[in-house]
């Protein structure tokens, strides 16, 4: 009886051993810190500049396959693609707030070719303001779709001014080389 009952608790330690072994295993190699950044309060029309390191606490070299973000504000620059073992890349990421008026949520996605996590996500807040005496046109972005030589396409754009000053009248005009006709 006592030898069945010592079998049974070796046995139960061993599972137990192979189990916390294989969850260890397979615990993502990357750690980002910081994975959340609150960029603060800015102004529109500015280019915020913010950072975030990527560690590998694991024992094999991880490929960062791409960076994408969620918004084409959002640029991303990292150093090296490869985060070997125990080392630490720097990701650089700038967003430019023209057309961003309030809150500013955004995310960057850290694509790589690790087995068990693949995506890693850094979350961004602030705030953008516009100044006072600034001028804001919505929508920040005028798609004009497909014209042929000779037509006018016309698109509704709202111009306003930010603080006591009265408007008056603006003319608002483009270069022509802005303008490209595909035929």
């Amino acid at each position: 009886m006592q030898r069945t009952i010592v079998r049974y608790i070796c046995f139960s330690l061993f599972i137990s051993i192979c189990c916390c072994s294989f969850a260890i295993a397979k615990r993502p190699l990357l750690r980002i810190e910081p994975s959340a950044i609150d960029i603060g309060d800015h102004i529109v029309g500015e280019k915020v500049k913010t950072e975030t390191i990527i560690t590998n606490t694991g024992s094999k070299s991880v490929n960062i396959k791409k960076i994408k973000a969620s918004c084409g504000c959002t640029s991303t620059k990292i150093v090296s693609p490869v985060v070997k073992p125990g080392e630490s890349v720097r990701l650089e990421i700038e967003i430019d707030s023209i057309g961003k008026d309030g809150n500013y949520v955004g995310q960057v996605w850290v694509l790589t070719d690790e087995p068990y996590k693949q995506i890693y996500t850094i979350e961004i807040n602030g705030e953008f303001h516009v100044k006072d005496h600034q001028l804001s046109i919505f929508p920040a972005y005028v798609e004009v779709g497909t014209a042929t030589c000779g037509s006018t396409v016309a698109r509704a754009i709202r111009v306003q001014r930010n603080g006591s000053m009265s408007l008056g009248s603006v003319e608002i005009s483009t270069p022509t080389k802005w303008i490209a006709v595909n035929s």
